[in-house]
């Protein structure tokens, strides 16, 4: 059910129908002029609202909490400036004022050499390289090495020994010679000496030594010859001594039964021979064990 203002305004709507459709002054709504348009611009231009105008938006009005919702948002206050911007503003939403930026100015570094004693640092790095490549160079053509391969050649007996041959007692000089690989010293070796020990491999008895003091061994030579004397001089308190009994066999001759030649036994015996060479503290020892060796006759 409409209700009673509803009910007076469709009265009125239809009160000017019939006036305009009876009467002679009707104006079609499609006229030029008087038409829905016009009256809009009418109404818009006048400020009022025409309620017989099917095309007439009626104006809304705002309630109390939008009006509260403008009031709040009319005196809200804006800042006056974008955050982050060194630039002030005289007013909100004013246009920003232009941004100039000035160039960075490049300043020349100007650096320093590094010297040292008026030299520059590169270059005695340089120098000092080079230094170093020269020294190790010298120093494997130079640096002496200790031969090896020791090789026992002869021995004899020297003239004018006085040799002992007792009976608990063994004394005489052996001229011994040895070969050594010296083929790995660019430049000759000096010695301070070779130390030369006889030992009876069979009771494991030191029966003499010897030592050549300095000498000088030839270098790339790889048989390199030394000669030293070994004094042999062994003694025992007891006839059936192994050792002096092994030395008796070797340098005295036994006669071969139904001949007349003579021989002699040999010795198992092997020489020791500790090297030293002139300005390096340590030293090494080689060995050398001749087979079948026999002892030197006088």
């Amino acid at each position: 059910m409409l209700s009673f203002g509803a009910r007076n305004e469709l009265k009125k709507v239809g009160t000017k129908v019939k006036k305009y459709s009876n009467g002679s002054d009707a104006i079609h709504s499609r006229t030029g002029s008087d038409n829905s348009t016009s009256r809009l611009a009418q109404q818009r231009g006048s400020g009022g609202y025409d309620a017989y105008d099917p095309y007439a938006v009626p104006p809304q009005q705002p309630t109390e909490k939008k009006k509260k919702h403008r009031r709040t948002h009319e005196s809200q206050e804006y800042p006056a400036y974008l955050p982050y911007s060194q630039h002030e503003h005289a007013e909100a939403f004013a246009a920003p004022e232009p941004v100039y930026t000035q160039p960075a100015v490049s300043v020349p570094s100007y650096t320093k050499k590094r010297r040292c004693c008026g030299i520059a640092r590169r270059t005695i790095v340089f120098a000092a390289f080079i230094f170093v490549i020269i020294v190790a160079v010298v120093w494997f053509f130079v640096w002496p090495r200790f031969p090896d391969a020791l090789a026992f050649q002869e021995v004899n007996i020297p003239e004018g020994t006085n040799s002992v041959h007792e009976e608990l007692i063994i004394k005489t000089v052996w001229n011994t010679s040895f070969t050594l690989d010296n083929s790995d010293n660019w430049i000759p070796t000096r010695m301070q000496g070779f130390d030369v020990r006889a030992v009876d491999m069979d009771t494991r008895r030191e029966i003499g030594k010897g030592s050549t003091g300095s000498i000088m061994l030839p270098g790339r030579q790889s048989m390199a010859r030394f000669n030293v004397r070994v004094r042999i001089d062994y003694s025992s308190s007891k006839k059936d001594d192994t050792t002096l009994n092994n030395l008796k066999a070797c340098m005295t001759p036994q006669q071969i039964p139904g001949s007349t030649n003579e021989v002699t036994e040999s010795l198992n015996v092997a020489f020791f021979v500790k090297m030293k060479i002139s300005g390096i503290v340590w030293s090494q020892e080689a060995s050398a064990r001749p087979s079948a060796f026999r002892c030197p006759q006088q």
